[in-house]
């Protein structure tokens, strides 16, 4: 089982990659779907390209059972590519 702990150190570790420790980021349940979200309103320099704040990314229910370093290691990138200084 994943201790607090470990989900602060893995969503800390998440926002440094993304370029910026301050960016908001958190797990996210609605409607029975699983989104991981970043927010840039807490960052002094970065920002989405669409002009918005917030970009959420579903977790599929055939990700379900994968480890989630796995999947944050894999969205960093996607993210990085919507995030711009």
């Amino acid at each position: 089982m994943m201790k607090t702990k470990e989900i602060y150190h893995l969503l800390q570790n998440f926002a440094k990659r993304l370029g910026d420790e301050d960016l908001t980021v958190s797990f996210a349940l609605c409607r029975g779907e699983w989104y991981v979200s970043v927010s840039c309103h807490s960052s002094e320099y970065l920002k989405f390209d669409h002009d918005g704040e917030q970009r959420s990314a579903i977790i599929r229910e055939t990700e379900s059972e994968t480890n989630v370093k796995k999947i944050l290691s894999e969205l960093v990138d996607k993210y990085s590519e919507h995030i711009i200084n």
